[in-house]
């Protein structure tokens, strides 16, 4: 180890001096340090402060946006609800429609059907009278002609046989029975009736 001599050694001056200078750079450090730390900070809660704007920004959107989409939905259920109403609306009206349609298509041809019936009972009524009025007819002493071919109208025939015509005259519904019956009546009558001496009936009789 080399040996210090004392001429080597700083003066007092010097050291006081080196101790100066040491203590302004400590105080310039720890100065621009401070003023360091003081901007960071500065900036770190002016960052903060905007991120904290940011955050309160994007909350009011993400409720702003909450509501509308609770609002769309609401008329979505509103319409969904409406269509299924119209369309079960629909669906009354029809099958109403359809029972309508078939209660008319029913009438309808119950109508024709009595339509039908009622001209078939207007023949066989129309037939009755003409055989009725023939058997009527018959029953005169004209040699069974019919009362037309001598100009005879239903007024000019005696009351009795009038009266039996109507009463003889057979419903639509026992027309066969009561046309058979009638005819072996008339048969029997006309058997009872004397002839006279030119082969007519005898109206005194």
């Amino acid at each position: 180890m080399a040996e210090i001599r004392p001429s080597q050694l700083p003066s007092s001056g010097a050291v006081g001096c080196f101790g100066e200078r040491l203590r302004r750079m400590g105080n310039a450090f720890e100065a621009e340090v401070r003023q360091a730390l003081e901007v960071a900070v500065s900036k770190a809660e002016c960052e903060s402060n905007l991120l904290r704007e940011e955050v309160h920004w994007l909350q009011s959107q993400l409720e702003a946006e909450r509501q509308q989409n609770a609002a769309r939905l609401s008329g979505c259920s509103d319409l969904k609800r409406k269509l299924q109403e119209a369309q079960q609306d629909l669906q009354r009206e029809k099958e109403a429609r359809e029972y309508w349609q078939a209660e008319f298509n029913a009438k309808e041809e119950q109508y024709s059907l009595l339509e039908a019936k009622l001209a078939a009972l207007a023949m066989i009524e129309a037939e009755a009278a003409e055989e009725a009025k023939a058997a009527a007819c018959a029953l005169m002493p004209n040699g069974g002609q019919e009362a037309s071919d001598l100009g005879v109208e239903d007024r000019d025939l005696p009351p009795v046989l009038i009266e039996d015509a109507e009463e003889n005259a057979p419903r639509p519904a026992e027309r066969s029975e009561e046309l058979s019956q009638e005819f072996e009546e008339i048969s029997m009558r006309l058997a009872a009736v004397p002839l006279r001496d030119d082969g007519s009936y005898d109206r005194d009789f």
